[in-house]
């Protein structure tokens, strides 16, 4: 949870006072007038993309920490999950409005949901937690 809410406030920060989160906006607003406008899209996109790589290897090693086993199929099934979490703060697919704190609540509702089953699951099946 400190990792997350770290990573969730640097973000936050980068793209809401830098110019690179306004670049990263623009962008994914409308790209060719992003570039029009000057923004170098590539190396833009490029370290946008290499920071969300970063943040996955981050995701991964904690996941498999909590797991205490690194398995090649540990997070088969968690895809639904990452999707809802995006739709249930209202993250749109279509005009790209969303924030990072928006998506950090979507996840811990989902997380909050997938817990809360998990114990409802063991309570009406009698199994002891």
């Amino acid at each position: 949870m400190v990792i997350v809410s770290a990573l969730g406030l640097t973000a936050k920060f980068i793209t809401d006072r830098t110019t690179v989160g306004r670049h990263i906006y623009a962008i994914d607003g409308n790209e060719k007038a992003a570039t029009l406008s000057g923004i170098n899209t590539k190396r833009v996109k490029f370290w946008t993309f290499a920071s969300m790589g970063v943040m996955s290897a981050i995701a991964g090693l904690v996941y498999s920490a909590g797991l205490n086993a690194a398995s090649a199929s540990a997070g088969q099934g968690c895809e639904l999950d990452a999707i809802a979490a995006c739709y249930i703060r209202g993250a749109s697919t279509s005009d790209g409005i969303g924030t990072v704190i928006v998506a950090l609540i979507g996840a811990l509702v989902m997380a909050l949901l997938n817990n809360g089953m998990s114990l409802m699951g063991s309570v009406l099946t009698g199994n002891k937690l």
